[in-house]
């Protein structure tokens, strides 16, 4: 099938529904998916970055990016649902190492969102630094 460029949402919609369908139902388990979602998009920046590693498939970086905005609920957020949108769309041609910097912003958006919730809450999660750097 050639790939097209025009969006068709139809299959990240069915991608999405799939995706919600098995959703965590504890704290734990939702807890368990972002860290597995964040790391994989650290993954993939490193991967892209570095050019050191393979890069995550398409699908698993939409899924990952899915779920970290889905979780924090930025969801929602135009720019970061049609990112999501064109990672589970394959049909749709990407060009994977030039989607780096709207990844990288969904990523940056989804860890204020954390926070925010976080702060509501009452809790504190770690600080944000650039990119998540490790301060030592």
């Amino acid at each position: 099938m050639p790939k097209r460029s025009s969006p068709d949402h139809s299959e990240a919609l069915r991608a999405v529904e799939r995706l919600l369908a098995a959703k965590p139902e504890t704290d734990d388990a939702a807890a368990e998916l972002w860290q597995d979602s964040e790391g994989l998009v650290d993954f993939y920046l490193d991967g892209v970055d570095l050019r050191s590693h393979p890069i995550p498939s398409r699908e698993e970086l939409g899924q990952a990016c899915f779920w970290m905005a889905w979780l924090v609920e930025v969801w929602s957020v135009r720019e970061h649902q049609q990112l999501i949108f064109e990672l589970l769309s394959p049909s749709l041609g990407v060009a994977m190492y030039e989607l780096r910097p709207r990844v990288a912003a969904l990523r940056q958006a989804c860890l204020v969102a954390l926070e925010k919730m976080a702060t509501e809450q009452g809790q504190q999660v770690r600080q944000l630094l650039p990119e998540d750097d490790i301060p030592f």
